[in-house]
């Protein structure tokens, strides 16, 4: 818009063809708001995909429907009255009654005036708090003070003084086994329903819930507890429970012990080729020396023979086996195990682990649109470049 506006002040002798064709295009659009603004009712129903969910709880249907229909009314003439401004002002500039620079500030006052109409139905004084109110918001509370006790940040929170899993509070202060997202992981919405909604510690123990936030029964004062059975980041197992499929490996996370018992899809056989129980665990170690949201590393030192480990993170393959594995820098492959969590053979050693999430969808797309910029970038140099030369051409008489 602002491109073909600049063709328009700039035309010259070409200003009044140009003029045609904004008067058709005004005409057009003024006219498709005149009428949904007179006859919105003709052109679209204003029934709703929950009427009949809100007609059930007692909501006026009608009323909502004629709610709809007015806001379509008023935003078309509003509409209509915008358009007809706008072309007003460039009519009395293509008449040589107003100045460019009177011109350019009649719009941009518009513009100004839509935006900012338009802008506080969805963003206002209401939605800008200040830093410090925010902060006093979320002040910290005692059981926050006590955990934050620990230095060792290798742990996790779980707070059952609420749905774990719809509160956000939580998780802004501490690294947290619920929180909220609308979008879940199936396998771990699942583990949420079966397991995680029931307080099996065995799960809260491989997913590394370190620190239970409950409430007294008596007193009804919210505490924390710390648990001793949270495993940590990762861990070795010395034992294997091979089932079926999917469902018996969810429902054998109903009674197991998971510090050295790991379950298994028997899928993945051919991936553990040798005896996990010949590894030393008890002199086997493996800790997480650097955590980022899309790169974590560890450190591991297997004594005894190739090792089984389990990591207390989510299994997530992506379109391509998005998070790739490094041992000493040499890519391999890990496995799914517990559910949801990653089993990864380590040879015997010390060895340096990294897992890092490199989708190659997105390093695609990264792609796409750096090449796309470029060829933006080219065709606006060369729409200046072209600008320019059409002004240096001597104007012919029309």
């Amino acid at each position: 818009a602002i491109y073909s506006l600049n063709l328009f002040i700039n035309a010259g002798s070409f200003q009044k063809s140009m003029f045609e064709k904004l008067k058709k295009a005004g005409y057009i659009s003024a006219g498709i708001c005149l009428l949904v603004g007179l006859g919105g009712s003709l052109f679209f129903d204003f029934s709703g995909v929950s009427d009949a969910q809100l007609a059930q709880q007692g909501w006026p249907i009608e009323s909502l429907e004629n709610d709809r229909e007015s806001l379509l009314k008023i935003s078309a003439f509003k509409s209509l009255i915008l358009i007809g401004l706008s072309f007003g002002i460039i009519y009395f500039f293509f008449k040589q009654k107003i100045s460019k620079p009177m011109l350019i500030g009649g719009l941009l006052l518009l513009f100004i005036f839509d935006f900012g109409v338009e802008g506080k139905k969805y963003l206002n004084a209401d939605n800008f708090v200040k830093k410090r109110d925010v902060n006093k918001a979320q002040k910290p509370t005692t059981v926050d003070l006590e955990i934050w006790r620990d230095k060792d940040p290798n742990y996790r929170v779980f707070n059952v003084t609420a749905n774990p899993f719809t509160d956000a509070i939580t998780s802004a202060k501490h690294k947290s086994i619920g929180g909220y997202h609308g979008a879940k992981l199936l396998r771990y919405q699942e583990l949420i329903e079966r397991h995680l909604s029931k307080n099996n510690i065995n799960v809260i123990n491989m997913l590394n819930g370190r620190y239970m936030i409950t409430p007294n029964g008596k007193t009804g004062i919210v505490a924390a507890s710390r648990n001793p059975g949270a495993l940590g980041n990762a861990w070795f197992i010395d034992n294997i429970n091979w089932v079926k499929n999917a469902d018996e490996e969810i429902n054998a996370l109903t009674d197991f012990n998971p510090a050295s018992t790991v379950i298994i899809d028997q899928q993945y056989k051919e991936y553990i080729a040798f005896d996990v129980t010949k590894n030393n665990t008890i002199l086997s170690d493996i800790s997480l020396t650097d955590y980022k949201a899309n790169k974590l590393t560890y450190r591991a030192n297997v004594v005894g023979g190739e090792a089984l480990a389990v990591f207390s993170e989510i299994y997530y393959e992506g379109g391509d086996n998005d998070w790739k594995v490094f041992i000493d820098g040499v890519e391999t492959s890990h496995i799914r195990a517990n559910y949801v969590l990653r089993a990864l053979a380590i040879p015997a050693g010390e060895h340096e682990i990294v897992f890092e999430f490199i989708p190659s969808s997105y390093f695609l797309g990264e792609k796409i649109s750096f090449a796309s910029s470029i060829i933006l970038a080219l065709l606006l140099l060369g729409s200046i470049g072209w600008e320019i030369k059409l002004r240096n051409q001597p104007q012919k008489e029309s």
